[in-house]
């Protein structure tokens, strides 16, 4: 009998050993069920203004003004809006999975803190706050502790801090130079004017489903032909143009636009021409790249600049 009282009182202590274990916070037994909806509870479409924060009072906030998303600050600059939307999107979807933790030393130590995280998003439409996220330090692979601004609970949710940067370059539209292939109603370079123009062979067409474009070349040497492979390989290295970074509106000697390495113009298919400076510093391999379109100076990455160069070469236009 007194045995017996021995192990009841023994699984009693376990049993208790148990409850408080359960109680702890952010130990393995303390997990509730997944949310059963999204952590955050907002319209992605009415979003006007997001606010991204990171360590060390980095910040980035883009804005959606006329229906156009763009980066706020000094000199504002048009946003990747795709990239935004898709965000957006994530977060209107995004679901919490068990929490780890509720106490103020939990958020401590996941980095989900009001003074202490890796990214806060707030999400605004126009003066009102819809929603704010924290994202702290990442447990695994695409995945952060999360916490929503006014609650205690901190979850695992599937997110990657690299998916929602603080610099203001990582969401500048790198395609604002580039012009559509379909756009490019011609392209004057060193005397040479190539102008597109439909063909008029009936079998082509007919195969294509539609007029398949060609190019005519206007002040060529006597005897030269357009390569229409070149020519078509220009206009591809005009429609994929991109640029690495934004360095202002300030013209700089170092920049080699005095004596540019290519200069170029593009006449669009709605009248609109749109001439081109390419300098290269004369000390390293930076090429800066002005537009008549933007105010703005462009860093081209090298091999992107040399591309352009090369394709846009007269030898490489005309063929003997």
């Amino acid at each position: 009998m007194r045995k017996r009282i021995q192990i009841l009182a023994l699984l009693l202590v376990l049993q208790l050993l148990l409850a408080a274990g359960l109680l702890l916070p952010g130990t393995p037994l303390d997990r509730s069920a997944s949310a059963s909806g999204p952590l955050l509870r907002f319209e992605a479409s009415a979003v006007d203004r997001l606010t991204i924060e990171g360590p060390e009072e980095a910040s980035v906030t883009l804005a959606r003004r006329d229906g156009q998303w763009q980066v706020e600050g000094d000199d504002p600059f048009p946003a990747d809006g795709k990239r935004i939307e898709e965000l957006l999107e994530r977060l209107a979807k995004l679901h919490g999975g068990d929490i780890v933790g509720t106490t103020d030393a939990a958020r401590a130590r996941f980095k989900v803190d009001d003074g202490s995280f890796e990214r806060r998003i707030t999400l605004a439409a126009g003066n009102r706050t819809l929603a704010t996220l924290y994202g702290g330090t990442s447990p695994a692979l695409r995945r952060l502790h999360v916490r929503v601004g006014g609650e205690d609970e901190i979850r695992v949710a599937e997110l990657a801090a690299y998916d929602i940067p603080v610099q203001a370059k990582d969401w500048r539209d790198a395609k604002v130079l580039a012009i559509p292939k379909d756009e490019i109603a011609a392209i004057e370079i060193d005397g040479l004017r190539i102008e597109r123009s439909p063909r008029a062979d009936a079998d082509e067409a007919k195969e294509a489903d539609e007029a398949t474009p060609a190019w005519t070349a206007a002040g060529a040497d006597d005897g030269a032909e357009l390569d229409q492979e070149a020519a078509d390989k220009l206009a591809r290295a005009l429609a994929d143009l991109r640029f690495d970074d934004v360095l202002g509106t300030e013209a700089k000697p170092e920049y080699g636009l005095d004596r540019p390495t290519l200069r170029l113009a593009v006449m669009r298919s709605d009248g609109e021409r749109v001439e081109y400076r390419l300098g290269k510093a004369a000390d390293r391999e930076e090429y800066t790249l002005k537009t008549s379109t933007r105010p703005e100076y462009f860093r081209l990455a090298s091999w992107a600049a040399r591309s352009l160069v090369e394709a846009a070469g007269r030898d490489a236009l005309l063929s003997p």
